[in-house]
């Protein structure tokens, strides 16, 4: 009896372990050192939320003229920006234990992919970028404008600075199963010069003297009676007397934009995707991603008034400009805008194609991985 035991133990072990290495199979990442990757990258402004037309037609009317627009986009019969395919390089294809890394690379520019434990880490920057633009060395001085641009020395300006997340997606991936979320946050610099702020200052006051004719009611002076009927009634009140002056103050503006990826993100389901002459098996991923910028603007003076009014006005005004976006559509509750993505992933390639459409279901950017090779 204890011969057939030990066959069906080992059998037994045999049929484990041959399960547990299908089931850990590695995908890792399917892209090559050397591959060129040729991609097209559109966007596109909503411009129905400007249409008066849009504006009244009802949830029907303006769902026609959304689906009239995305038509357009698709066919490049509204333009919008890019729509030129580029190429990207494969390139730093590195393996380090369970650790393997490649890079996109376009010009000077690099977007890194890293498979770690069968997850691909998809990078845009890696870091803190500091945003910056070309300035002229001397910019007060007038001929450092010269017409030949050639000729301007140019140094660069730090305007800002931001991060970018790390988007998440297992290889091993289900239908049903959820991706976590990433954000970015850009922080510009505070940028600062002196202005002349037009305000009113009360001057004094003024007596104002009104009479008006009809039914009044009261004690006649003349006669110290009570009265009533029709006559004359004569008002005198104090009324202030405002001027207008120009008081010199500081004005800064800084910004930030908070933007949070993936919210919700769902693999809702497969299809494949055909990429040059191969064909692939994408997981379908839909998700929302939600924006917010807010801009801050203070002003400083000797007036104090001035200052503490200028603070209530911009309050007053974000609070408008507030309700009047989510009245709109523009924005949620919540003062975010939002779009709804959808995401086409390869396991061991990436995000294959990519579409985002804006709160009122127009087509806001498209992109698509077009060859491999």
């Amino acid at each position: 009896m204890k011969k057939p035991a030990i066959v069906l133990s080992l059998a037994a072990v045999l049929t484990i372990s041959f399960t547990v290495t299908e089931i850990g199979t590695q995908i890792g990442i399917l892209l090559k050192n050397g591959q060129k990757v040729t991609q097209t990258t559109s966007s596109w402004v909503n411009t129905l939320i400007a249409d008066k037309k849009f504006i009244k037609a009802g949830e029907a009317g303006r769902q026609k003229m959304v689906d009239a627009f995305n038509e357009k986009a698709r066919n490049v019969k509204i333009k919008g920006f890019g729509g030129t395919p580029y190429a990207l390089t494969m390139v730093d294809f590195k393996e380090e234990g369970d650790k393997k890394s490649i890079a996109f690379q376009m010009g000077p520019y690099k977007f890194p992919m890293v498979c770690k434990n069968d997850t691909l880490l998809l990078f845009r920057n890696v870091g803190i970028m500091k945003m910056e633009v070309d300035v002229p060395v001397n910019a007060n001085n007038p001929t450092a404008y010269s017409k030949n641009r050639d000729e301007i020395e140019m140094t660069k300006k730090t305007i800002g600075f931001g991060t970018q997340g790390v988007a998440i997606f297992p290889n091993q991936l289900k239908v049903g199963d959820k991706l976590p979320m990433y954000e970015d946050i850009y922080i510009s610099v505070p940028t600062s010069w002196d202005d002349k702020v037009r305000h009113n200052v009360l001057a004094g006051y003024k007596r104002v003297v009104t009479t008006e004719r009809g039914y009044v009611m009261g004690i006649d002076s003349r006669d110290g009676k009570f009265k009533a009927g029709q006559g004359t009634k004569t008002t005198t009140q104090m009324q202030a007397v405002y001027k207008t002056v120009l008081t010199d103050a500081e004005v800064s503006i800084s910004s930030s934009i908070y933007i949070m990826h993936h919210l919700f993100a769902t693999a809702t389901g497969t299809e494949e995707i055909k990429i040059g002459k191969k064909t692939y098996k994408a997981f379908v991923i839909e998700s929302q991603r939600w924006t917010k910028n807010n801009a801050v603007t203070d002003w400083k003076s000797e007036d104090e008034q001035l200052n503490a009014n200028m603070a209530k006005w911009e309050s007053d005004f974000k609070e408008r400009i507030a309700k009047k976006f989510a009245k709109k559509g523009i924005t949620n509750e919540l003062g975010y805008g939002v779009e709804h993505v959808t995401e086409w992933f390869v396991p061991g390639v990436g995000v294959v194609n990519f579409e985002s459409y804006d709160s009122h279901g127009v087509l806001t950017s498209n992109m698509t991985i077009d060859n491999i090779k």
